[in-house]
């Protein structure tokens, strides 16, 4: 994990109902935070598949209590992965299956309610539910820097290298309405490095960002993405440009909760 990564939060349909028990006796803050109210939409959508202009179909299914535990993706008409989640009181299990047999799992402790761990490999930290950072087994870490309910400023450092490599964001006018910030601005993984945007968009990985990103910036690159919403104010799709050249457009489909 070489490389410098850029952001991959993906973000929250529905919060889990289910009051988890600690994997350890750290305990996490309560939001008290400053943070400027959001209204509610006039409805409650979940998301049930996203598109991708370069090819990939993704299909996401509920179980009974409303969490995600299946995403099926398709590539030119074929299922290639089917990624499935499993729930318990104190861990999450992601196991991804490819059509051509192949299949991996990772493990996730919970610490009330909040992932704490990728077992074996990163520590998550959280400033009254809001991610702060996270610290891989080698040293490697990033530092997330919060104002006004979003994350304005991540800075990374990784065990090998002597620089810390910064990168600053700015937001929309648009709420994250279903918390999709992780498929969002999933080049380059720039935010959120090693989270799992499903569990992000769950609230598993704490409180995300008020609003929708609209640049950001590594002192190397410039990222920018516009959106186009429906009535309620959900993203219907997002344009990505990278250096101001269009590089994929994402598409979002949606259910009202009944």
């Amino acid at each position: 994990m070489k490389k410098y990564k850029f952001l991959a939060l993906a973000l929250c349909a529905v919060l889990a109902s289910v009051n988890f028990s600690s994997c350890s006796d750290d305990d996490m803050d309560e939001p008290t935070s400053d943070v400027p109210d959001v209204p509610k939409p006039s409805v409650e959508k979940r998301l049930t598949s996203v598109k991708y202009s370069y090819g990939y179909h993704c299909n996401i299914q509920y179980d009974a209590n409303g969490l995600i535990d299946q995403i099926v993706r398709v590539y030119n008409g074929q299922t290639d992965k089917t990624t499935t989640y499993t729930y318990s009181s104190s861990h999450i299990s992601v196991t991804e299956t490819y059509s051509y047999g192949n299949s991996s799992t990772e493990n996730y402790c919970l610490n009330n309610g909040l992932i704490s761990e990728l077992e074996g490999e990163i520590i998550y930290s959280y400033d009254e539910g809001r991610i702060s950072k996270w610290r891989e087994n080698d040293g490697s870490n990033k530092t997330f820097e919060w104002s006004t309910g979003d994350i304005m400023k991540t800075s990374t450092k990784w065990s090998d290298e002597p620089a810390t490599y910064h990168a600053t964001y700015r937001y929309s006018d648009g709420y994250d309405y279903g918390r999709i910030v992780g498929f969002v601005v999933d080049s380059n993984d720039m935010l959120y490095d090693d989270f799992e945007p499903v569990l992000v968009m769950q609230g598993f990985f704490g409180i995300t960002p008020i609003h929708l990103p609209q640049d950001a910036s590594d002192g190397s690159d410039d990222y920018a993405w516009s959106y186009e919403f429906d009535e309620n104010g959900y993203p219907t799709s997002v344009t990505e440009y990278i250096g101001g050249s269009e590089t994929q457009t994402i598409t979002f489909t949606w259910e009202i909760i009944e």
